[in-house]
């Protein structure tokens, strides 16, 4: 347990636990799988992961945007300086409900599709976050550039996109096609003894738009019958199965066992202070709760 101001991170529901539909999450490694919990929605986007220095990110690719475009925040995290930026020719960006957005500058990022791959150097335009958009996109540009084949394959009741680049050398993408309004959702099962408190695992989407260093927030909706206690942790990624895992609190408040699917919802929380609960830090405590009180009923 923090203590945080500003809170507002949910979870979405408690699923009673079935033998096919539901995520697996064994710390052995025995299985990680969640896949049939990001499909099967009309509104699906395109993700691919890329490579900006060392770290892994997730790119939603439109051929629709002229631009490739990065949040300012992702951009601080990876490069650090804004001395890197030049002039933008463009000032602000237009919205398709025609907002103005503010451009900070543009930057040529290499951009690789793997670790060996030898990158691709892409203009690319840092404006500022906006809420629920990703926050990279590999527009337009970048796919001319990497003289990319956009294709569907697959069944034709569910046809799944393809994406190849054959410039500056031949790479077919690892693609996730998945709703944009569960990419900030986790999963995990659990199996709780009556009244037991227990940390899991749980497993972030194959598009999650985090990165290594990251921090996030896991947090329920409500109080119900098995819920999760608001909990911080740090990420691993795990190669094996291109997902990222965190650890957070569920507590069964019943006298029964419970077997059961949790899906909660995560937010970042790199910016937030976080004060261990202990005796050492009664101080610390106190006043963090002065400033930033417990919502009441």
């Amino acid at each position: 347990m923090a203590g945080y101001g500003n809170i507002s991170a949910t979870s979405y529901m408690v699923q009673p636990y079935g033998p096919a539909d539901i995520v697996k999450i064994i710390s052995n490694d025995e299985s990680l799988t969640s896949d049939k919990l990001y499909t099967g929605d009309t509104d699906n986007k395109i993700y691919i992961p890329i490579y900006l220095k060392s770290f892994r990110v997730i790119g939603c690719v439109d051929s629709g945007s002229d631009l490739t475009i990065i949040h300012l925040s992702v951009f601080m995290k990876i490069f650090r300086n804004m001395n890197i930026l030049n002039l933008s020719p463009i000032q602000y960006i237009h919205s398709f409900s025609d907002h103005k957005i503010k451009v900070r500058g543009v930057f040529p990022a290499c951009i690789r599709l793997n670790k060996g791959h030898p990158g691709i150097s892409v203009s690319t335009y840092v404006i500022d976050d906006i809420p629920n958009v990703p926050p990279v996109l590999l527009g337009n540009d970048m796919l001319k550039l990497g003289m990319v084949t956009l294709s569907y394959t697959g069944a034709t009741n569910a046809p799944l996109p393809e994406i190849i680049f054959k410039y500056p050398s031949y790479h077919q993408c690892e693609v996730y096609f998945e709703p944009a309004k569960l990419l900030y959702t986790c999963d995990t099962v659990c199996n709780l003894a009556p009244f037991e408190v227990q940390d899991v695992e749980f497993i972030l989407p194959k598009a999650a738009p985090v990165i290594r260093t990251d921090h996030i927030l896991i947090t329920s909706q409500e109080w119900d019958t098995v819920s999760i206690i608001p909990s911080r942790s740090d990420l691993e990624y795990i190669e094996k199965f291109n997902r990222y895992v965190a650890t957070g609190r569920v507590a069964n408040l019943s006298d029964r066992t419970i077997k059961c699917h949790i899906r909660g919802k995560y937010e970042l929380v790199n910016d937030y202070n976080a004060i261990n609960v202990n005796n050492d830090n009664r101080g610390r405590l106190s006043k963090a709760l002065v400033n930033y009180p417990w919502a009441r009923e």
